[in-house]
């Protein structure tokens, strides 16, 4: 089996068992006119979707031979690599990074629950809900960033058949390509300068360009 169907088809084991089994993740609050409610739940099926998104991400992050470039990749094949890294990353992440509130409802409740509902909303909640969602950007954009430095793929790339390489010769600066990681959730945003400037602003600061790659042998990790 080609790495692009395995890395596909674990994806899609993934997806099932988040969604279809486990119901999604999350931590959210709303207000409305009577106050706040936050929700917050995970499940073993979310948890083991993100463990199964890990090894799939492991599996594409591995080198690809140093001779295998492309030619420039267009916009839809970029678009579709970034809509199932954002979707998969976000997935795993919240999957995980949820069991903090729920840690801290079990905490003051005495019993762990994965799922619960709570209509009234205090500070702890909001900086909990806040550290969740900051910690989800930092962990995505060690997502895009991770590839890059080892010349290898995310999921969506090994799927759409794309990889990010150096745009010149010169090594892309990992300070930029972490910034690039950064600015990676905001991408549809981004690519918009390519409208104006012809450029992708991300890939102009950090040196780099996407380029269409088909199966390719790996390196040794």
């Amino acid at each position: 089996m080609g790495i692009r169907l395995w890395v596909a088809t674990l994806s899609s084991v993934s997806f099932i068992l988040a969604y279809v089994v486990g119901g999604g993740a999350g931590v959210g609050i709303t207000s409305g006119d009577g106050g706040g409610t936050i929700q917050a739940s995970s499940s073993v099926a979310s948890l083991a979707g993100a463990a199964i998104i890990l090894i799939s991400y492991l599996t594409a992050v591995s080198p690809i031979g140093a001779a295998s470039t492309g030619t420039g990749a267009g916009t839809g094949r970029r678009a579709a690599a970034w809509f199932i890294d954002f979707f998969l990353s976000l997935t795993a992440l919240t999957s995980i990074l949820t069991l903090i509130p729920l840690a801290a409802e079990a905490a003051a409740t005495g019993h762990f629950a994965w799922e619960f509902e709570r209509a009234h909303v205090s500070a702890t909640d909001w900086l909990m809900t806040l550290v969740v969602i900051g910690l989800a950007f930092v962990g995505m954009a060690f997502y895009w960033t991770i590839p890059v430095m080892r010349g290898g793929q995310t999921i969506g790339q090994c799927i759409a058949g794309v990889r990010v390489i150096a745009a010149s010769e010169r090594a892309p600066s990992p300070r930029r390509v972490w910034l690039r990681g950064l600015l990676q959730p905001f991408a549809p945003l981004l690519w918009m300068g390519k409208l104006f400037s012809g450029k992708y602003w991300h890939d102009e600061i950090a040196n780099t360009k996407v380029v269409r790659v088909l199966d390719q042998p790996r390196a040794a990790a």
